[in-house]
């Protein structure tokens, strides 16, 4: 991905107004501060390789990370964080980050479509903003995906979760279910791993042959990741014959949903 082809994607989000959502990426008319990002990333045709969260970005996907000296300091392209520190009002550093030495809270993200006049593109409470100052902007980098950047730093393993757990992370799981077709319509991407995501993650484990458990580890993590740019359709098909079924089930393992 070039940052000629990551700037035309972010500015064809903007160009369509998505909403302010959280946990959105532009595609359905939605979209947050790190969804912005997200959203070109995968209108680039790249897979997002982590967490839908702007600390999550500062850490792992953003190069030569340092604080903000001007505008004199910024190019085209870069991403911009504001940031709190512990003990400012607002300051939430999630509780996955408790070892990790650095203690700001990046809550906010955006990118440099210009430099000279100054424009951040960001996405907040309504929808798509331009700065054109550096008022709250405290910390810079360059998006790791980028072509030419250096080495993304070493990403962090996600964890294992299971039927109870809460947090960002399961979040997270559960709006990457929703995004490839299993609906959680009670409570949506709530944070908290209940009956409801269990069922939908043991339905998407079996489309997917893998080990049926409930449980999102390694392989189920890697099928969510993998699967965001290629959505499950189910389809049910009527009145086949055996012989017809089972040409279709050697060719589609695993998606097979009825058959009636």
């Amino acid at each position: 991905m070039t940052v000629q082809d990551f700037l035309q994607a972010i500015r064809a989000i903007e160009a369509e107004n998505p909403r302010y959502q959280l946990g959105g990426d532009g595609s359905n008319g939605t979209c947050d501060c790190i969804g912005l990002i997200i959203g070109a990333v995968r209108r680039c045709g790249l897979r997002w390789p982590g967490i839908h969260g702007s600390n999550w970005t500062a850490r792992n996907l953003t190069a030569n990370l340092s604080p903000i000296s001007g505008v004199d300091s910024l190019r085209v392209g870069d991403l911009v964080y504001k940031t709190r520190r512990p003990g400012q009002k607002g300051y939430d550093l999630p509780s996955r980050y408790d070892k990790d030495p650095d203690r700001l809270d990046y809550y906010h993200v955006g990118v440099v479509r210009s430099v000279s006049p100054l424009r951040i593109v960001n996405c907040t409470t309504p929808g798509i903003r331009v700065d054109t100052t550096l008022s709250g902007w405290s910390y810079k980098g360059w998006l790791t995906l980028i072509d030419g950047s250096p080495s993304p730093a070493p990403v962090e393993p996600l964890p294992t979760l299971r039927p109870g757990d809460q947090g960002e992370t399961v979040r997270m799981a559960q709006q990457l279910l929703m995004d490839v077709g299993y609906d959680l319509p009670r409570y949506g991407a709530d944070g908290s791993f209940g009956a409801e995501t269990e069922r939908a993650v043991r339905q998407f484990q079996a489309d997917r042959g893998l080990r049926v458990d409930g449980v999102i580890g390694p392989a189920t993590w890697t099928a969510l990741l993998n699967s965001q740019n290629a959505p499950l359709w189910r389809v049910t098909i009527q009145h086949l014959t055996e012989e017809a079924a089972r040409e279709i089930i050697s060719r589609y393992g695993g998606v097979m949903e009825q058959m009636v």
